[in-house]
């Protein structure tokens, strides 16, 4: 199931890649234009895996989405730990204003579908699969596959 709700996001994320990775300071930084290897894939799925799907989910909708589900309705829990990954992703608006409506969207939808996923299944781990895949086809997107 997270497979099939995260694959409309791979190519979103793949073509915000190619804004994002000129910023200063950027995450994909260390992807841009460097030569595929395997030490380079490794990385790439660090980060989406280990740097980002993983902590991510584990704070919002471990703990949370896990809190807010116990304390309150599913619907207005998953809405309160949404704003809150939205508070998060907006800064990125700081170095990116173009960005403002994908910065709202993308952000929200995902937080949503994997707080929905989180309450399903009662593991983070779908939404790791959904967070962290779109993140991985960013980095590989910004390679110089061209050698």
């Amino acid at each position: 199931m997270a497979l099939a709700v995260t694959l409309p996001f791979v190519p979103v994320v793949i073509w915000i890649s190619q804004w994002t990775s000129t910023f200063t300071g950027s995450t994909l930084a260390p992807f841009v234009d460097a030569a595929p290897s395997p030490a380079i894939l490794v990385g790439a799925v660090n980060y989406g895996l280990l740097a980002t799907g993983f902590p991510e989910e584990l704070l919002f909708r471990g703990l949370i989405a896990g809190a807010l589900f116990r304390r309150m309705t599913f619907w207005k829990g998953n809405l309160l730990q949404a704003g809150a990954f939205l508070l998060l992703h907006l800064l990125i608006l700081l170095v990116a204003p173009n960005l403002w409506p994908l910065a709202i969207v993308l952000p929200v939808t995902l937080a949503l579908l994997a707080g929905w996923l989180r309450h399903t299944s009662g593991s983070i781990w779908p939404g790791v699969i959904l967070h962290a895949l779109p993140n991985i086809a960013g980095a590989l997107a910004v390679l110089n596959w061209k050698g």
